[in-house]
């Protein structure tokens, strides 16, 4: 146990997030960059890059909403940071593959960005549902 107090605020927490974030940051930059490529077809890098700058938003502003919550729970005091997100990727994997299965077969003219959508989709869900199973 330690007499250290750590005391920072939401601009730190920004900080902070951007600094231990990086990788997935980099990997919500090309998932958005892929699905804008594919949902814009006529300008495909146009399309890249706005879903790039988009995606990076979403996951940085998601990814500072799960430190967050991990920071305030009992969570952050059993689990690392890097395990709850493995465990958050284990829980995610069937709803990314039914999602992904399900968007596929639904948009039959852009199977590609249906099937995208659909694993984004069902991921978060399939997560999400795990996670609220466990804490309820």
């Amino acid at each position: 146990m330690s007499d250290i107090n750590l005391e920072y605020g939401f601009f730190d927490t920004l900080v902070l997030s951007l600094f231990i974030a990086w990788p997935v940051l980099l990997g919500c930059i090309a998932i958005g960059a892929a699905i804008g490529a594919l949902a814009w077809r006529t300008r495909r890098l146009a399309g890249g890059a706005l879903g790039g700058l988009l995606g990076v938003l979403a996951g940085w502003g998601i990814g500072l909403a799960v430190y967050e919550a991990w920071a305030d729970t009992d969570l952050s005091v059993s689990v690392s940071f890097p395990d709850a997100l493995a465990l958050g990727l284990e829980r995610a994997a069937p709803g990314l593959l039914v999602g992904a299965a399900i968007g596929g077969a639904a948009w039959r003219g852009r199977r590609a960005l249906g099937a995208t959508i659909g694993a984004v989709a069902g991921g978060a869900a399939s997560a999400a549902l795990w996670f609220g199973l466990a804490a309820g």
